[in-house]
C-alpha cells in the first residue's frame, strides 16, 4: 500500500477547495443575473392579474425590497390606482391551495385595507372553481399577514 505525503494531500485539498470555490461562485453569479429578469417577469404576472381583477384601474410601479425571510416565497411592488391617483402596495405570494401553490396576488391600501385581487396565471373555468369559495381559510391568514409582511 502506497502512503500518501504531506505535500501530495494538501495539493490535491487544495485543488478540492478551489473547484469548490468556483462552483459555488458560477452560483452566486448566476443566481445574481437572474433576480433583475425574475423580478420584472413577477411584475408582469402582477399586471395581469390586477388587469383581471380591475381593468385598466393598477399600474405596476417599482419593486419593494422585503427584508424578512418570506421574501423567498413572495415579492411586492409599488401600484398606482388609475382612477383615483393613490399609491397602494400589491404582493404576490405563493398560497397553499386544494390544488396545489398557487401564486395569489393581494392589494394593500393607504387605509391598511387588504384586498385579494386573485390568483396570477390561472385563467377560465379553473379560475372560477378556485376563486368562488368563500371562505379560504388558506387566503384568510395570507391576507392577515401582509400588512406584517410589508411593513418593515
Amino acid at each position: 500500500m502506497k502512503e500518501i505525503t504531506n505535500k501530495s494531500f494538501f495539493r490535491n485539498y487544495a485543488f478540492f477547495l478551489l473547484l469548490l470555490f468556483v462552483v459555488f461562485g458560477i452560483l452566486t453569479y448566476l443566481t445574481v443575473v437572474s433576480k433583475k429578469s425574475w423580478t420584472n417577469y413577477l411584475s408582469v404576472s402582477v399586471q395581469k392579474t390586477l388587469d383581471e381583477y380591475e381593468p385598466d384601474t393598477w399600474k405596476v410601479m417599482d419593486p419593494i425590497e422585503i427584508n424578512k425571510p418570506v421574501s423567498v416565497n413572495c415579492a411586492a411592488y409599488k401600484v398606482m390606482n388609475n382612477r383615483n391617483k393613490q399609491e397602494a402596495t400589491a404582493v404576490i405570494i405563493r398560497i397553499t391551495t386544494f390544488y396545489g401553490p398557487l401564486p395569489g396576488v393581494f392589494i394593500q391600501t393607504q387605509e391598511d385595507k387588504t384586498i385579494f385581487a386573485g390568483y396570477s396565471s390561472l385563467h377560465g373555468r379553473i379560475k372560477t372553481q378556485i376563486s368562488s369559495t368563500r371562505s379560504d381559510k388558506r387566503r384568510e391568514y395570507w391576507q392577515s399577514k401582509i400588512p406584517e409582511i410589508i411593513n418593515q
